[in-house]
């Protein structure tokens, strides 16, 4: 006897009705009717209430928090957009963030610039971009920035990322906090560098920053970051150098499966609370993930149906590893829904891509019912920002739903677009 598929959850922005799931007022499958598959679908309700959440959060304190999205999670022009009317700030790691927040917003004013390797030509950009703060990393990144601020004849806002030797008790792949780490600087050694900023005519000394990992889920790393930050601050206080700002990052972690638990952004807040509110310095996040992260789901398409050699049941979909690349590289799990129920039982399958790689796996094991299409949960962070043209595929298109209105925010690539970037005209010349 055939068993109902039921949705195991489904986030915030999506919906079940009847046997078609919806983003917010719009069927997934007309979404993939108009503009095909693979498609990457963003609900506006979902992202409006996360910022409204996370501030809710600390409605508490004394002095409202600053958020600075993590550009990195998803840097689609008009996502930046809506979040800058939202009065959210900007966290960037390139040269290539900060055009886009730029081209998004027209400001960088309340964006901070993070990321060990930063070129002298992206440092140049950020000075003349009138920046927040620039986030250094080393004590040579330091000494760039201060020969670019002379020859700019400009003071430049800094921060010292510091690195506070915690285990974030996430995937080793995305801790940044622990001494291993090649993010930041260790605490014991950052001193010396606001030695050197107070020091220096043409360096102000901003803030400081930290950030330990990615997909947190626990407050306790946190708030141990947090307590090392806040004593390394008062320690600079009292050798006369002030700072405006603690930034004590973002990671803050989501549901990817049923049984997850969210980061407890209350209890977060409660136990920062008698660290932080009421002190002299603005406390900032650096949200990306958590605001964006479950807003997204990915749309694909079943182009076959086949068995392996153990018998095990595979779909074979038209989205691959190179349009979501976190179930190949991290063993990430995206939540799978059948775009449409039908009527045949769920079973045991597994959702692989086309591409020529054994890890090209989107889902492995799950239990779903046979459908036409697929929607994996979870992709609005890391999804189409960390997607490439391996195998010479071109990345999906995006689209934006608020209520029953959608837009295209990124058009799919065309084949012309990828082979045009190619040179070989002058190599025939030479033949």
């Amino acid at each position: 006897m055939n068993q109902p598929w039921r949705d195991p959850w489904l986030p915030d922005g999506f919906a079940r009705h009847d046997a078609a799931l919806y983003c917010e007022q719009l069927p997934l499958s007309e979404l993939a009717d108009r503009f095909g598959t693979p498609l990457y679908v963003y609900s506006w309700s979902h992202i409006v209430g996360r910022v409204g959440g996370l501030r809710a959060a600390f409605s508490d304190w004394a002095r409202p928090i600053a958020l600075r999205y993590a550009v990195k999670a998803n840097d689609n022009l008009a996502l930046l957009r809506l979040l800058g009317q939202l009065d959210v700030g900007f966290d960037i790691v390139s040269g290539g963030e900060l055009a886009r927040v730029q081209r998004a917003t027209g400001t960088a004013a309340t964006t901070v610039f993070s990321g060990v390797g930063k070129r002298a030509d992206e440092l140049q950009d950020a000075i003349t971009s009138g920046i927040q703060a620039i986030h250094v990393e080393s004590a040579a990144e330091l000494a760039l920035l201060r020969r670019l601020a002379e020859a700019n004849d400009t003071i430049v806002p800094v921060a010292v990322r510091i690195n506070p030797d915690i285990d974030p008790g996430t995937h080793p792949k995305i801790a940044t906090g622990n001494a291993a780490a090649k993010f930041g600087v260790p605490i014991e050694l950052a001193g010396d560098l606001y030695a050197a900023i107070d020091g220096d005519p043409w360096l102000r000394a901003a803030g400081v920053a930290c950030h330990i990992g990615s997909q947190l889920l626990q407050v306790d790393p946190l708030v141990a970051a947090a307590e090392r930050v806040v004593a390394f601050a008062a320690d600079l206080a009292r050798a006369g150098i002030e700072l405006e700002v603690i930034d004590l990052g973002g990671g803050f972690g989501i549901r990817y499966r049923q049984n997850d638990q969210e980061l407890d952004l209350v209890e977060l807040a409660r136990r920062l609370q008698p660290l932080l509110d009421r002190q002299p310095w603005q406390v900032q996040f650096e949200p990306g993930r958590y605001l964006v992260g479950n807003a997204g789901v990915l749309v694909t398409s079943a182009l076959y149906r086949k068995h392996n050699g153990r018998g095990d049941e595979l779909i074979v979909c038209d989205a691959a590893m190179n349009d979501l690349m976190r179930p190949s590289i991290y063993g990430a799990w995206h939540e799978p829904f059948p775009v449409d129920i039908g009527s045949d039982a769920p079973r045991r399958v597994s959702l692989v891509g086309p591409i020529c790689e054994s890890s090209d796996v989107l889902v492995e094991d799950a239990t779903l019912p046979p459908a036409s299409r697929y929607a994996l949960a979870g992709a609005g962070a890391y999804g189409s920002s960390m997607a490439s043209n391996y195998n010479t595929r071109p990345r999906p298109a995006e689209v934006l739903v608020h209520g029953d209105r959608c837009w295209l925010i990124r058009e799919r690539e065309s084949l012309d677009m990828i082979l045009g970037r190619d040179c070989f005209a002058e190599l025939e010349a030479a033949s």
